[in-house]
């Protein structure tokens, strides 16, 4: 699975025991993708929640006026200097 994964192509699972060795193994990876095989189904990905978060509040910013967007980053970066960042949630 973690072949499919990383790799990208579809092997059967005899291919490690054919080739025992990490070389060999290379060996065979190269030759399926010369083939063209590539994985049957779709591989899965895991989502980058950072990345997500870090869109979410882009675009929550985005919709706020220009002169709040700015205090909000500056309160931010303010009290990210001095170790007093806080949370501040609407009720």
């Amino acid at each position: 699975a973690r072949m499919r994964r990383v790799l990208e192509v579809e092997m059967p699972v005899r291919s490690v025991f054919d080739a025992p060795t990490i070389a060999a193994l290379a060996r065979e990876v190269e030759k399926v993708r010369s083939l063209g095989l590539k994985a049957h189904t779709p591989i899965l990905r895991r989502p980058d929640r950072a990345a997500a978060k870090e869109r979410e509040v882009l675009e929550q910013l985005d919709t706020l006026p220009a002169e709040e967007a700015k205090r909000l980053v500056k309160t931010f970066l303010h009290g990210k200097q001095t170790g007093t960042v806080q949370s501040r949630r609407e009720p």
